[in-house]
């Protein structure tokens, strides 16, 4: 099937064979209407030309078959070389697929191994989303503590990674899914952020804003996820303390600033 490209070419060369044989047989028969030739050699001089014309008519047409066979070819390798990438593309985004479902799945293991002990030395113990609860409420009060404010962000990230070691695994499987969508360099990184950011419960979304704030202005995680709006389904109104959350909000801005590609 020929492309539109093509078609206008076509038309193109039609119209210049028959303007050519027009144009031959016109100046075949003017000298014999001009009188320029006597009728005793109209027939002779005729079939001559008429041998001529053939010859030439003959060789056009194979030129023009000969076109179209290169035109029909060409268009052929490149409907081939279309569904070559395309079944590329379509095996590639399946891989991506079964490896971004991979480690999703890896990042329930790292939730799993999340836990909360009571401060009291108690028995009570969670574990796995329930412990994020905890967690979340344990680092607010610490900070709050030093800096209510929220503005010593220094001070801020060693309360903050005083308390890594109880989701540490957390943490490096969300750094790995990022890695993992960074180096792919997807187009459509959008579905896959907002399949992973509704993945993630409310005190997970509010541990990760307290975390990604509190680590250096320029993290790579932290502006990977702020500019691919992980927070989509963390807003001011799902906030526990909204204050706490207008400050880590305007911290995470300043990252998003700072971020290099």
């Amino acid at each position: 099937m020929q492309s539109s490209r093509e078609q206008p070419d076509n038309k193109r060369l039609a119209i210049v064979l028959c303007i050519a044989v027009v144009g031959s047989i016109a100046l075949a028969i003017a000298p014999f209407v001009l009188d320029r030739c006597s009728s005793d050699d109209f027939f002779g001089s005729m079939g001559s030309w008429m041998s001529g014309i053939g010859s030439v008519l003959l060789q056009a047409t194979v030129i023009y078959l000969l076109y179209k066979t290169y035109c029909t070819q060409r268009e052929e390798l490149r409907t081939s070389a279309q569904i070559l990438h395309d079944q590329s593309e379509s095996i590639r985004g399946q891989r991506v697929d079964a490896s971004f479902f991979e480690l999703l799945s890896r990042y329930d293991s790292a939730v799993e191994s999340v836990f909360w002990n009571h401060p009291s030395g108690a028995l009570k113990r969670f574990s796995g989303r329930p412990a994020f609860e905890y967690i979340v409420g344990d680092v607010r009060d610490a900070i709050n503590k030093i800096d209510p404010k929220f503005e010593d962000w220094m001070k801020i990230r060693k309360v903050v990674e005083s308390y890594n070691r109880q989701y540490s695994d957390w943490t490096r499987s969300i750094n790995t899914i990022c890695s993992f969508l960074k180096r792919e360099g997807m187009q459509d990184i959008e579905y896959y952020m907002t399949i992973f950011s509704g993945y993630l419960s409310r005190y997970e979304l509010e541990l990760l804003h307290l975390e990604l704030a509190s680590r250096d202005v320029g993290s790579f995680t932290a502006s990977f996820l702020v500019r691919n709006d992980v927070f989509r389904h963390y807003t001011r109104a799902d906030a526990t303390d909204v204050s706490v959350w207008e400050k880590v909000d305007e911290r995470l801005k300043v990252h998003l600033v700072n971020y290099k590609q």
